[in-house]
């Protein structure tokens, strides 16, 4: 294995080390496990690397099993990324629908972008705008609700004038039936006292 072993699975291994009669050799370019070896190691790793990490690697490459598709798994990968496929384009075509059902203009990646851009622009350059705007908003929810209060004590000052008006008209009325009471009684005492003089 001139170029190491990172390309030897355990499949090739078993097949190419079990037909042999007496003896099996295995030859490895030394120089490529090392560097296999110090590409897998984190930057900055000035450990040595020993002939026991060598066979180590070489080991670790011979024990790999790669699994094998069967026919069946990969009709079902296929079905799934027709699937997939699938739930993309109607997921992406869902929002076009929406907004030709709604009659808006279609929209497209650079006006998407551009909005984008203009969104993040104000956002650096005014950064305090939120904050205002929300001191301003809760400015106008506070004016409306003194609003609210003013009119509703209104309301109550023009129910207490109207009831005091009504109470008025009630009490002149009562008035003017009591009077017209006593001119009827007044009346018909006068005639009973004529009647009373002509006998």
């Amino acid at each position: 294995m001139p170029s190491g072993s990172r390309l030897v699975t355990a499949f090739g291994t078993y097949t190419s080390g079990s037909r042999h009669r007496e003896q099996s050799f295995i030859v490895t370019s030394d120089g490529a496990e090392r560097a296999e070896i110090a590409g897998r190691r984190p930057l900055g790793d000035r450990r040595a690397i020993t002939p026991s990490d060598v066979v180590a690697n070489v080991t670790r490459n011979f024990s790999r099993q790669d699994e094998k598709e069967s026919a069946v798994s990969m009709l079902e990968r296929a079905a799934n990324v027709r699937r997939g496929t699938i739930q993309a384009v109607q997921s992406s075509l869902q929002p076009m629908e929406a907004r030709t059902a709604a009659e808006e203009q279609m929209t497209s990646l650079p006006q998407r972008l551009e909005r984008r851009r203009i969104r993040r622009a104000l956002e650096s350059r005014l950064p305090g705008l939120a904050e205002r705007l929300r001191r301003h908003g809760e400015s106008v929810a506070h004016l409306a609700r003194a609003a609210v209060a003013v009119a509703e004590r209104l309301a109550a000052i023009a129910r207490a004038k109207r009831a005091e008006r009504q109470s008025e008209r009630d009490y002149w009325q009562e008035v003017a039936e009591r009077a017209s009471k006593a001119t009827e009684q007044a009346q018909s005492q006068s005639q009973t006292r004529r009647s009373a003089r002509r006998r």
